[in-house]
């Protein structure tokens, strides 16, 4: 869909949001995060509308501090600490599901500055994607942890915990993301690379004009300036209330987790089949178990200061992830006809 017409179809970005809901605390410490929301909210929609937005060297540092100077100080005490307080308040997950945003955001920077500064920023190679996509499955990793710790502690407390579906949702947007970095890989080898997509901001995310038009991604053809909304679902059959949700065929691609992403495992026998229940993350465990950064992070400037890191997010996921083989080439396989198909129809 033409840019303009595709964000005319959502409200204009009017300050962070707040829930009447949440404690002092979780509106205390969502206050930096909501504030830089909303700022990728502005610049996202004056980027689809052509128009002028802040002087580029404003926005060039306003980037660099969001990701150096605040996310990687802030952004996982606070991931933990929403996680924590969500873990008995279930009014504290909205706060769980809002810093997902951020979580992949951060890795997005050099989309984000490709989408905003074009003229400062060469487009990307594979090997950067790839950089990007090493970085975001150590992200899952991390979470994919984290929900393996919350379920067992739940176990024990005898406490049932909605947290680990919480996360199993941003899994499951984490993995989509590295699918859909795969895509921009087969367009990085043109000489203008024009195919560009970064997590969607509150304002379109949560779409309060019109809830159908809710996206988890933009997808965008920078040199066609058509936009794609894409909503990602853990699954839409085993979880019944997500059929009743309805969404805008000509602004939203749906994909289903389960189906699209191959995140399932097998759940015992059912009717003399095998019954299969989700399993998000497996997309950014495989991913790192066949990861070659390791190897390649001695010469990869990008890299070299994270070996520690990568080498236990591989650890974590040997550990966590069941699975023989990546099927990362199949899932981008499932879902980028129809993505790059519905991008370009209108």
């Amino acid at each position: 869909m033409e840019n303009g017409k595709f964000v005319a179809g959502y409200s204009e970005p009017t300050g962070y949001y707040r829930f009447n809901s949440e404690s002092p605390e979780v509106k205390e410490y969502m206050e930096g995060p909501r504030k830089w929301a909303t700022f990728f909210d502005r610049q996202l929609a004056l980027n689809l509308k052509q128009a002028p937005g802040d002087i580029h060297s404003e926005i060039y540092k306003n980037l660099d501090f969001y990701k150096h100077e605040w996310a990687d100080r802030y952004l996982d005490s606070t991931a933990k600490k929403s996680r924590k307080l969500a873990y008995h308040d279930l009014n504290a997950e909205q706060s769980v599901n809002e810093l997902n945003f951020h979580i992949m955001n951060t890795e997005f920077m050099p989309l984000w500055r490709r989408l905003l500064l074009p003229e400062m920023q060469a487009a990307l190679s594979a090997d950067q994607i790839e950089n990007i996509q090493t970085r975001l499955a150590m992200r899952g990793a991390q979470l994919a942890l984290a929900r393996k710790v919350i379920s067992e502690r739940a176990s024990i407390d005898g406490l049932y915990s909605t947290l680990p579906g919480c996360i199993n949702g941003q899994l499951t947007e984490i993995d989509f993301s590295i699918v859909g970095l795969e895509i921009l890989k087969d367009h990085s080898f043109e000489d203008k690379p024009h195919l560009l997509f970064v997590p969607a901001p509150p304002q379109f995310e949560s779409a309060r004009k019109n809830k159908a038009l809710s996206a988890d991604f933009i997808f965008m053809d920078t040199e066609l300036q058509v936009s794609r909304g894409i909503q990602v679902k853990t699954s839409i059959d085993y979880f019944k209330e997500n059929n009743s949700r309805q969404y805008d065929g000509d602004f939203v691609t749906l994909i289903d987790g389960m189906v699209d992403l191959g995140n399932s495992k097998a759940a015992g026998f059912k009717y003399d089949n095998y019954s299969a229940i989700p399993e998000p993350g497996l997309i950014a465990l495989n991913f790192l178990k066949f990861d070659l950064s390791i190897h390649k992070s001695g010469r990869n400037p990008a890299l070299r200061g994270d070996i520690g890191a990568i080498i236990r997010a591989k650890d974590t996921a040997k550990k966590l992830s069941d699975n023989k083989s990546s099927f990362l080439t199949q899932d981008k396989k499932n879902v980028q006809g129809r993505i790059l198909y519905d991008l370009y129809k209108n």
